[in-house]
């Protein structure tokens, strides 16, 4: 009889398509887990970087909203190219 399998090696095979199953939702588990961790240090980065711009152009009387709106077309910028 081909491709008939007897119990017991469809048990096994079950047990390990699961475990191979269980160890794929264990990678993409760790790997959301690295993505947010990069999302939360790009956006410290940033944090710290418009930090900076700020403090280089408060003295010269550059507005937050000005800052802003250039801060969003250079992302938008970015984004395109």
């Amino acid at each position: 009889m081909g491709g008939r399998l007897a119990p017991d090696a469809l048990e096994h095979r079950l047990v390990a398509e699961l475990n191979l199953m269980e160890g794929m939702e264990e990678s993409l588990r760790q790997l959301t887990d690295v993505e947010r961790t990069r999302a939360v240090a790009l956006a410290q980065q940033e944090s710290v970087s418009v930090a900076q711009i700020l403090k280089v152009l408060y003295p010269f009387g550059v507005s937050f909203s000005e800052i802003d709106l250039k801060s969003t077309f250079i992302n938008y910028c970015c984004r395109i190219f």
